[in-house]
């Protein structure tokens, strides 16, 4: 049957998955700065190990009290948090992303695993003792974190851009978790700013590559929204 004189006839091929170029683009920035980092530790051990030791020594001038509450409260924020933000996942019927999410913060975790490993290695070992700050003797301080280098990336894939209590909720258990963790010496501030920078760059590139779902209306309900018939 012919279309009616007048009619419009709409065709649109809308994508479900979008690339955004700005998540490249962020990812890529990510990356450098972790080697900007990387670098500036092994050229400057002597400074960061400095900078280490002054936050090291205010942490310790903190009340017996915060210290000894802000551990557990710091883990416990860090655990429950990805499982109330799965909760809100599935409320807002989003499994598809919250199963990504899940998967490139596994992802994450193995990648930093693995490069600890990599950095045990005598080829690495002047960038591990930079990013670790590390003093005489042996020592067994990992230099990622894998729990929150997965914890950043599936951050990452869920988005908190446009959500400032889930993003503000997250950031300050992440710097209490850090704070508790300088002040125990079983990280450093090198290790935690890489660790962070990690998650964010795997999140956003497993994010660019799978491509985020498309907003956008289609053609027809664009049409009916601006009040075609």
């Amino acid at each position: 049957m012919p279309p009616q004189a007048g009619a419009i006839q709409v065709t649109d091929r809308l994508e479900r998955r979008i690339r955004k170029p700005i998540d490249l683009l962020r990812c890529a920035t990510s990356g450098i700065e972790i080697i900007v980092l990387a670098g500036a530790g092994v050229a400057a051990s002597a400074t960061t190990t400095g900078v280490e030791t002054d936050i090291t020594g205010a942490s310790g001038r903190l009340p017996h009290a915060l210290l000894t509450v802000a551990p557990p409260l710091a883990l416990f924020a860090l655990l429950i948090l990805p499982v109330a933000l799965a909760v809100r996942q599935l409320v807002r019927r989003q499994v598809r992303r919250l199963a990504e999410a899940v998967a490139t913060g596994v992802l994450a975790g193995v990648v930093a695993a693995v490069v600890n490993a990599a950095l045990r290695r005598a080829f690495a070992e002047r960038l591990y003792d930079a990013i670790i700050m590390s003093r005489p003797g042996p020592s067994h301080v990992a230099a990622l974190d894998p729990y929150l280098t997965g914890l950043v990336a599936y951050a990452t894939i869920i988005g908190l851009s446009g959500r400032p209590g889930w993003r503000n909720a997250l950031w300050l258990a992440i710097g209490v978790y850090a704070l508790v963790h300088l002040a125990a010496l079983d990280t450093t501030l090198l290790s935690f700013l890489i660790t962070v920078l990690a998650g964010r760059t795997i999140g956003l590139g497993v994010r660019y590559a799978a491509g985020s779902p498309s907003l956008r209306p289609s053609a027809y309900h664009g049409h009916l929204y601006n009040g075609g018939g």
